[in-house]
């Protein structure tokens, strides 16, 4: 092997590290988008929805919310989605968030 072809092994990385490497990025950037949207929640919802509610994740643009009862499910997504999705759109334009999902 000449001395060229074992620089350029050395530096060629294989297509599953890449992979790994992009993933492993890529679930650090939503785990501090979620945690930055954690922390601040109770300043885009009302106190008591905040209480009653609990960010869980960001992926691919949608954040995660865990909500503690089926009808404040309902109230949130049947009349407050909208206006919560408004708010941080606003406050994190960098995020890019289409969509909450509202979990229980």
């Amino acid at each position: 092997m000449t001395k060229l072809s074992a620089s350029i092994s050395n530096r060629v990385k294989h297509i599953s590290d890449v992979v790994k490497q992009v993933r492993k990025e890529l679930l650090k950037e939503n785990t501090q988008k979620s945690l930055v949207i954690g922390d601040n929640w109770d300043k885009i919802v009302d106190a008591q929805t905040a209480r009653r509610t609990c960010v869980m994740g960001f992926k691919q643009k949608v954040l995660y919310v865990k909500v503690e009862s089926p009808a404040l499910l309902n109230e949130l997504c049947n009349f407050k989605k909208g206006a919560i999705l408004e708010k941080l759109q606003l406050k994190y334009p960098d995020h890019k968030i289409r969509d909450i999902k509202f979990t229980i």
